[in-house]
């Protein structure tokens, strides 16, 4: 993943895996140890601080995923929404105020990019209502005694959902629906639609992170 900041008015930029070799979350660890080796060990402050977004982290994607020799999802549980709310509201939280009153040089461009990786975060909270919602309505469950675990089956989109979804896209305006349907629908990356559509990869993201906080509220 390929972040970009400003220190001492000069523009860099760092390349940081999200996962660790043990497929735990490292990346803000990883981004300290960075910026640590480029700028002084002043950075090495906020170690802690990034070892506790990494386990907040964690514990947001495993209310998503599992992760052993193969990574897949987690079976639907309509209970796992408050769990993955609270998860990403504990990692806010630990940002807040691992942060708070600290305006050192160091600290403000730490938390730059770490609210880079939030807004992220925020982009796949979205994604996972919005599924969730889809899920809730529209498959139909059973057990395996065995696993216990619940198992999903997928009918074909009723004419009542593919009518809501319509309905909900047609909230947005023309450009966040244009670009809601290429990413998600399409498939289409970031950079490409930004390459498509002439813009910079960071109005796209904002554009759809704004989409998605709307279709959130329509749920």
């Amino acid at each position: 993943m390929l972040l970009n900041y400003t220190y001492q008015n000069i523009q860099y930029s760092i390349s940081v895996n999200w996962n660790g070799l043990d497929g735990k979350s490292s990346i803000h660890t990883a981004i300290v140890e960075q910026l640590s080796a480029l700028h002084g060990r002043a950075f090495m402050a906020y170690w802690n601080i990034a070892q506790q977004l990494d386990e907040k982290a964690d514990k947001l994607y495993s209310c998503i995923y599992l992760f052993n020799d193969q990574h897949y999802a987690v079976p639907y549980n309509p209970k796992n929404r408050d769990y993955f709310l609270v998860a990403f509201s504990d990692y806010c939280t630990c940002l807040e105020v691992g942060f708070a009153s600290d305006y050192s040089p160091q600290a403000q461009v730490l938390l730059h990019i770490f609210q880079t990786i939030q807004n992220i975060l925020q982009e796949t909270v979205g994604i996972y209502l919005v599924d969730h919602a889809y899920q809730n309505k529209h498959f139909k469950r059973s057990r395996r005694k065995e696993t216990r675990l619940e198992l999903i089956k997928e009918p074909e989109p009723s004419y009542e959902f593919e009518t809501a979804l319509l309905q909900m896209l047609e909230q947005l305006n023309e450009l966040q629906r244009r670009w809601v349907v290429k990413r998600f629908i399409l498939g289409q990356t970031y950079q490409e639609i930004a390459d498509e559509e002439g813009v910079s990869v960071q109005a796209v993201r904002y554009s759809i992170l704004s989409a998605l906080k709307k279709l959130n509220t329509l749920l």
